[in-house]
């Protein structure tokens, strides 16, 4: 019969009593930059509604409900974000649960900002497509 390896020994943070191999400090760093990441996007959503005001363009629908609904929208996602990331910590779901959970937090974390941006600037791609054709 093997002896158990101690975690430490191999490298390995020790699993808490739920199983989490998340220390309590990364769930807090996770949790700051969930709420960043909206202060940060309600921020960057003024100076582009300034923008599109003045250009007197029609938006694309993704730029139109991101300018419409950004004062919610972004706050909300987030704090699912930070919950579910304490969550994690908390409750030990099943490994389904968990793969779904995982899936919410790397969409919410790394592909949305992504899309946002991109929503943001679709007009002036759009825009800069129209004057190519022009040309």
């Amino acid at each position: 019969m093997q002896a158990p390896v101690d975690p430490a020994f191999v490298g390995l943070p020790a699993a808490s009593p739920n199983g989490s191999r998340i220390p309590w400090f990364m769930v807090v760093v996770g949790c700051f930059y969930f709420v960043w990441l909206a202060v940060a996007f309600n921020r960057a959503i003024l100076p582009f509604a300034k923008l599109y005001a003045g250009l007197g363009v029609e938006l694309p629908l993704p730029t139109r409900f991101l300018l419409s609904f950004h004062f919610w929208f972004a706050p909300i996602v987030s704090v699912v974000a930070a919950m579910l990331t304490v969550a994690k910590k908390l409750v030990e779901f099943s490994r389904r649960q968990l793969r779904v959970v995982n899936i919410a937090i790397v969409v919410i974390g790394a592909v949305l900002p992504g899309l946002f941006v991109l929503f943001l600037y679709l007009p002036l791609f759009v825009l800069i497509g129209k004057l190519e054709r022009a040309h």
